[in-house]
């Protein structure tokens, strides 16, 4: 973990990888920040500019006794006819250990009541910054992978605050079926290591382990017939790593295996339908709807790996 990280961790009550697991994130990339800094001073003036934009935008009204602090909302003007309130908006670090940037994940997290509604709404968006920054660090930073779990309303909101602030473009992340084969083929290999330890495992607190996934789920997605739209396969990791074994040493993929045997025992061609989503103990991914679900109690670097790939997808296919 680099010393910047180490100094920016005095605002986070929970670490970075327990944020992360057991929820369901849609998945965006970014483009360069321009001119975005994460000492305190720097949040506070972004936390303020954010708040003026969603008050200004939703017609949404200030808590009173914030009206007359000297910042840059003293300025904003109550609007006679308002639909809501801001509760709160915060740019807070995340650090997350074993996360090797010289810049530290930041969290958005934005709470808003409105008025017609008897709960709030609003979300989290927490930025994961690239290993590699560019060399005019001092003007760009590279934040290319974005977990979003907010109101949409809210979401596009921030979308185009992030855009208009930073001077950057925001868009769903760029999976593709041969990024899912991929990570498939990654995580089988990994069962034949040894488990990972206690200290070594991300535990959450009160949570039931008992039903975790324990197999191999996989959706591929039928074009062009209205009978059958969509396949799902699910093996258990014993049968995975039977055929795993079988296939290591030639150039056989696992994905191309576990075609031939489904083509074997039920005559259905897979090879020409699309991967879609897969599941797996370590994590969920849908590339249809950009959705991503990372488990708990797994494997700490097997979570940092995955990220980090998601981070080099979101820095280079722009």
């Amino acid at each position: 973990m680099s010393t910047r990280i180490q100094r920016q961790t005095e605002d986070n009550e929970e670490t970075g990888l327990a944020k992360l697991v057991d929820k369901t994130f849609d998945t965006y990339q970014a483009t360069l920040f321009h001119a975005f800094q994460t000492e305190r001073r720097a949040r506070k003036k972004s936390e303020d500019s954010l708040k003026v934009a969603l008050c200004s935008n939703l017609q949404l009204r200030l808590p009173k006794e914030r009206e007359t602090t000297q910042s840059s909302t003293s300025k904003y003007q109550q609007p006679t006819r308002s639909k809501g309130q801001i509760l709160s908006v915060q740019f807070n670090t995340c650090p997350i250990e074993q996360w090797d940037s010289p810049f530290t994940p930041i969290e958005i997290v934005v709470r808003i009541k409105m008025d017609r509604l008897q709960k709030e709404i609003g979300g989290s968006v927490i930025m994961l910054p690239n290993k590699e920054q560019p060399e005019n660090s001092d003007l760009f930073c590279s934040y290319p992978l974005l977990l979003v779990r907010a109101t949409r309303i809210v979401w596009l909101e921030i979308q185009t605050w992030l855009e208009r602030s930073l001077d950057c473009h925001v868009r769903l992340l760029n999976l593709t079926p041969n990024i899912l084969s991929n990570i498939t083929e990654w995580w089988a290999g990994q069962l034949f290591d040894l488990p990972p330890s206690e200290n070594e495992r991300i535990i959450v607190a009160n949570k039931n382990i008992a039903a975790r996934n324990s197999k191999l789920e996989l959706e591929l997605t039928v074009s062009g017939t209205r009978d059958l739209s969509t396949i799902n396969i699910a093996m258990s990791v014993p049968d995975i790593m039977n055929i795993f074994a079988v296939i290591r040493a030639s150039n056989i993929s696992l994905l191309d295996a576990i075609q031939t045997q489904v083509h074997n025992s039920m005559r259905l061609q897979l090879g020409a339908l699309r991967l879609t989503r897969i599941g797996t103990p370590i994590a969920y991914i849908d590339i249809s709807q950009n959705k991503l679900k990372l488990m708990s109690n797994i494997s700490k670097a097997q979570v940092i790996r995955l990220l980090e790939d998601f981070c080099e997808i979101g820095s280079t296919e722009h």
